[in-house]
């Protein structure tokens, strides 16, 4: 990631004090890689979801004495930055088919499992399987199970989507039942000699 560079509106150069750069930086270490895995989970590519990420920390730092909840803040503004990145690219692309690309910073196998926040050891493979099945999912019901899948909890993700945790705890309970129809799907459909399929084990 690129160094984040000193805050300007306009022609106008903010005075950041020493201690709010410093919250900054801590804040930038801790979340810029979940914000990314969120992104992957909704369907970009790694490096579509590195230059997302990257465009709403340079707005977070502009605005870094003003927003007072930044955690739900960068959420919203990197879903907002890769949805219009995407779009752009569609009105010069029209024709192009946009591939998954693997990101090793993936969720987790079992979709019921107690994800591991840090846990950056997913497969490529796997990490197709799960990004796929996510797709099939409305937006918002995508939105929360790719939080859910990195660890956060209904009240986190209700703050980070502007949301209420019984909203959020509904959205997971159809996501999950949606998840579910599609592995039931993929065990119908599978050869039943296939050894290793993804489907094969996956409780949700």
């Amino acid at each position: 990631m690129e160094a984040i560079p000193m805050a300007r509106t306009g022609d106008t150069t903010h005075a950041v004090t020493d201690q709010a750069l410093q919250e900054f930086h801590a804040f930038f270490r801790t979340h810029t890689l979940q914000v990314e895995r969120f992104l992957v989970n909704q369907g970009a590519t790694r490096h579509d979801a590195e230059d997302a990420t990257q465009q709403a920390m340079h707005d977070l730092y502009r605005r870094w004495t003003l927003i007072r909840h930044p955690r739900p803040w960068i959420y919203r503004a990197a879903r907002g930055h890769f949805l219009r990145n995407a779009a752009r690219k569609r009105r010069e692309q029209p024709h192009d088919d946009m591939q998954l690309v693997c990101d090793t910073a993936t969720a987790r196998t079992a979709l019921n499992e107690t994800p591991r926040r840090n846990d950056l050891e997913g497969s490529c493979e796997e990490t197709q399987w799960v990004v796929a099945r996510l797709q099939q999912l409305p937006p918002v019901q995508r939105q929360v199970m790719a939080l859910k899948m990195d660890g956060y909890e209904a009240p986190e993700i209700a703050d980070i989507i502007g949301s209420s945790a019984e909203t959020v705890r509904s959205n997971i309970r159809y996501g999950r039942a949606r998840l579910i129809q599609v592995l039931q799907a993929d065990l119908a459909s599978a050869p039943a000699h296939a050894g290793g399929s993804h489907a094969k084990g996956r409780a949700i």
